[in-house]
């Protein structure tokens, strides 16, 4: 017997095909549009995989799911396969009970006085980088913010272990997978047409290219016997509650991997808006 469900209210015809070819180019904009079509919730309905997609801006609704009932709620296969495939079995694209073992294993090392410690690493990063700020130069927001944060993650998981080439070659790998992977998921289909096309191998070679530098890192690490202080050593010395065993390589690699996406992605994407922002009301005070 099928189930039904309550969906809230779904978007049609002419404004659902809008939303499907405009999501890419402008997901803020065709989200923000059908929100004030259609109010804090609403679902697309993609015909051909019979699946339903529910936004939602709706406080209540996002405490519900992520609090108050969690439980009852997994990782769609978006994050656990789509992205799993390029990233690993780590914290983001983990489920159930072998994503609660690693969240304990992990959550020590972000603790108040762990980020306390690598504060002054993020505040040397910041001022080198602002450095190149002055009124005659323009600087692209997305990138500067972006090679930034990367940056910090970088010295705050590896500290000194890492060369400013490698962090490059990281970043690159990343933005290129992270573009993929974002279209994958806003059309429908779109993962046929990468199979067929064989971008979906390039990039998970390329996944593979960035575990091969943390892994070398981590080798680094391990052959210098040197204690840091940093993320890298928390995650080489943490032990699940039940065996007492580290992890294994291939599932710090993972970690890892995730931490860089996790770190800097959303965190520069934010400085970004709010400095844009912050122009853009200065400019029109001065007009």
């Amino acid at each position: 017997m099928a189930l039904n469900y309550n969906y809230p209210q779904e978007i049609k015809g002419s404004r659902k095909l809008y939303s499907l070819f405009n999501g890419v180019k402008d997901p803020l904009g065709v989200i923000s549009g059908n929100h004030a079509i259609a109010g804090d919730s609403y679902h697309l309905k993609a015909n051909l995989t019979n699946k339903h997609f529910i936004f939602s801006q709706d406080k209540e609704l996002v405490e519900y799911i992520l609090k108050q009932n969690h439980k009852n709620y997994f990782k769609s296969e978006i994050q656990s396969v789509t992205l799993g495939k390029y990233l690993g079995n780590g914290l983001l694209t983990n489920n159930g009970k072998d994503w609660l073992k690693q969240r304990r294993l992990i959550q020590p090392g972000f603790s108040k006085v762990k980020i306390t410690n690598l504060v002054s690493i993020m505040e040397e990063e910041i001022d080198k980088a602002f450095q190149s700020f002055n009124d005659e130069t323009d600087i692209d927001l997305y990138n500067f913010f972006h090679a930034l944060a990367f940056n910090i993650v970088a010295k705050t998981l590896f500290s000194s272990d890492i060369d400013e080439e490698k962090v490059k070659e990281l970043g690159t790998i990343i933005t290129e997978i992270q573009e993929v992977f974002a279209k994958e998921v806003r059309i429908p289909l779109y993962t046929q047409v990468l199979n067929i096309l064989g971008i979906t191998d390039k990039n998970i070679r390329k996944s593979k290219q960035a575990k091969h530098i943390i892994q070398s890192v981590l080798d680094r690490r391990r052959n210098s016997k040197e204690e840091k202080n940093d993320l890298l050593d928390m995650l080489i010395h943490a032990k699940y509650e039940d065996t007492q065993l580290p992890m294994s390589d291939e599932q710090l690699v993972d970690e890892m991997l995730i931490l860089f996406i996790a770190g800097h992605e959303t965190t520069a994407n934010a400085l970004t808006f709010i400095f844009l922002k912050s122009a853009n009301i200065q400019k029109k005070k001065k007009n």
